[in-house]
């Protein structure tokens, strides 16, 4: 498809696969079908993809069928080994890939894998970004997700349109390591906030502070934030659903450690967050959201009472 056809995607084709059905990409998938696009999916798990054909997806046997049927390829999975599996494995993306196909990566790995990728996909004539969403699930269905963009610049230009129907407040980072490494920092900064956060209510809860009185007296503080407004009432109503998991949590902060090796910069403060949520996770919860730290917590408190 020419960028002509892409810059005027409103009017031309919408045609776009998904892989990764889970709670990002599904996401995804529900915003475009909602905007009018046609869209195909593919997921390993077949109930996710009966979910979004229900919805209006058209299902696909494999990644590279996807591939084969449409003009921009999004995909969306938990981790660099299922994104090489995808893209490199038996029927993957790699084997329906065309010219001036589109190819955009959201799911939060290693610069080095996006790279390898946006190397093949030069050979083969088509354009790759790796897009990062800064918000979770439901901005990511409501197409209201800040967006991080890394690839070449020409190709975010010609694609720009496209990425408006994704988020809103769209970044353009640079190479593609830069729009990785941003996401990673960013997460490490909301996920130390949060385990601050919980350690510290954890204290306020077991010295008798009224936890619903602490949650309404920090917003008068310096203490409040994205995390105490968002996931502090979940702790409340003891809402631990993985919106965002504990173990995807640890990952994030583990690459960014690895990113910063790298660089031989120290990152003291991130390497005990990233203990904490080590800690947690072999307390067997990685499978709760990230605040599910503060069950962690919980009980340190009740083996300091008994």
């Amino acid at each position: 498809m020419s960028s002509q056809a892409l810059n005027n995607m409103g009017e031309v084709k919408r045609i776009v696969g998904v892989i990764g059905l889970g709670k990002m990409g599904g996401g995804i998938a529900i915003n475009l079908l909602r905007r009018g696009f046609k869209v195909y999916v593919y997921d390993i798990k077949d109930e996710a993809v009966r979910r979004l054909q229900q919805k209006g997806g058209i299902p696909s046997s494999s990644p590279k069928e996807v591939t084969e049927n449409v003009d921009v390829v999004i995909t969306s999975l938990p981790d660099s080994k299922a994104v090489r599996s995808v893209y490199f494995g038996d029927k993957g993306i790699m084997q329906g890939i065309r010219e001036n196909i589109y190819i955009i990566e959201t799911s939060t790995i290693d610069a080095r894998t996006e790279e390898e990728i946006e190397n093949e996909c030069q050979k083969k004539g088509c354009k790759m970004l790796v897009v990062t969403l800064g918000k979770g699930p439901a901005q990511a269905e409501a197409g209201e997700s800040p967006l991080f963009v890394g690839g070449k610049k020409e190709t975010f230009e010609e694609i720009k349109s496209f990425l408006e129907n994704l988020g809103k407040n769209i970044y353009y980072m640079g190479e593609i390591r830069n729009a990785v490494l941003f996401k990673l920092l960013s997460n490490v900064i909301g996920l130390g906030n949060l385990a601050l956060l919980l350690e510290s209510f954890s204290v306020a809860k077991a010295s008798g502070i009224d936890p619903y009185i602490f949650y309404q007296a920090l917003k008068d503080t310096g203490g409040w934030s994205y995390q105490a407004e968002v996931r502090l009432p979940w702790v409340l109503n003891e809402d631990y659903s993985p919106r965002f998991s504990l173990s995807f949590a640890r990952k994030d902060i583990h690459l960014a450690l690895e990113y910063a090796e790298e660089e031989k910069m120290p990152m003291p403060i991130a390497s005990v967050i990233l203990h904490m949520y080590t800690i947690a996770e072999n307390e067997g919860l990685g499978e709760l959201d990230a605040n599910g730290i503060y069950k962690l917590y919980e009980r340190w408190m009740k083996r300091g009472t008994s």
